[in-house]
């Protein structure tokens, strides 16, 4: 398998995955769009959600107010899940 065959089905495979992770209830819920570039290609920041490699690692272990303050930073710059409530 050539290498951009791989690297199409990684994208394809992190875009379905956009549809499993459902809507989003809380400015506190993860901000993953479900293509994540730094899990995927060794980005420093995602450009799906834009929160940095540690912030991405450690989500579990921040408080609702530093989860809230990520996103509130990241909604300006990137298309955070929160956005797209309706």
């Amino acid at each position: 398998m050539s290498i951009m065959r791989e690297a199409s089905n990684s994208v394809t495979r992190f875009t379905r995955l956009e549809s499993v992770l459902g809507k989003t209830t809380s400015l506190s819920d993860s901000p993953c769009t479900g293509i994540c570039t730094v899990t995927q290609w060794g980005d420093d920041r995602c450009k799906g959600c834009g929160r940095f490699e540690a912030e991405i690692k450690n989500w579990g272990k921040f408080s609702d107010l530093e989860k809230k303050l990520i996103n509130l930073r990241n909604s300006k710059d990137y298309n955070i899940r929160q956005k797209k409530i309706t």
